[in-house]
């Protein structure tokens, strides 16, 4: 009995070690997290934590009232873009990314625009968007897109403005949205599948948003948004691909449409 009280504390010991070890290696980092109102908290997040677990500490720091809609957003000024990070994703490893000497930051706030897919669905999985649908169709639609077994992403393609790699000069081109990436015809404004070339896939790179870019590059309108990998932290890379939508409605579509194909 007494040999085998032994062999139980040593595996025992054995477990906490490695524990220990696990601990010591896990990635760990001080983040502080800025709000509306111009106040601050800092956190310690490690690299298992998800976003949606350090949106509620936050909530928890700030004494907010919970809601879906509390986001942490990535703000980069010297690219002139943001970027609200999904639940599911870790936080630490897009931070480690950042230059030392940037001016960077993380903004937890509302934005209503995070879960509003579900709200309203129609906006933005059906072209052209409808209104008035009733609460059962508003369910059917979001079972159709978001089923579990088979999602699928909506259907879009129309024009878009494509900013030419290190200029301010945009191009009006026809695009279509496809689960592995986005795709255009460098032809110009002809709506034709059979001349489609691929502009970015979408299993390295994330969607960012504009940031007063009718200034900085001289974008057509203001419904911005850019695709490219989160190491990429420099201005001027010819990694970034920089696009604009012609309205709102066009920019949420196509928004969250890339948003679901990178689920």
């Amino acid at each position: 009995f007494q040999a085998e009280q032994q062999v139980k504390m040593k595996e025992e010991k054995v477990r906490l070690a490695l524990e220990k070890l696990k601990d010591a290696n896990i990635k760990k980092l001080f983040v502080r997290a800025h709000t509306t109102d111009g106040s601050s908290k800092s956190i310690l997040v490690d690299e298992e934590m998800t976003v949606a677990e350090i949106v509620e500490m936050l909530i928890s720091k700030n004494h907010a009232t919970p809601s879906v809609k509390w986001s942490i957003v990535e703000q980069l000024p010297d690219l002139h873009m943001e970027r609200n990070f999904e639940d599911h994703d870790c936080l630490v490893e897009n931070l480690v990314f950042w230059l030392r000497e940037s001016e960077n930051k993380i903004v937890f706030s509302e934005r209503t625009d995070k879960y509003d897919v579900f709200c309203t669905p129609e906006k933005y999985l059906v072209d052209p968007p409808e209104s008035d649908m009733s609460l059962v169709q508003r369910e059917t639609l979001i079972e159709e897109f978001f089923s579990p077994k088979s999602p699928r992403i909506p259907e879009l393609d129309g024009m878009l403005y494509l900013k030419s790699d290190g200029k301010k000069v945009w191009k009006r081109l026809y695009f279509v949205l496809r689960a592995s990436g986005l795709y255009y015809n460098p032809k110009g404004k002809v709506k034709s599948s059979k001349d489609l070339v691929c502009l970015q896939k979408f299993d390295l790179v994330e969607v960012y948003t504009s940031i007063n870019w009718r200034k900085f590059f001289k974008a057509p309108t203001e419904f911005g948004f850019a695709l490219k990998h989160p190491q990429i932290q420099k201005k001027g890379s010819k990694h970034i691909k920089y696009l604009c939508a012609e309205d709102m409605t066009s920019f949420l579509q196509w928004l969250t449409g890339i948003r679901m194909a990178k689920v």
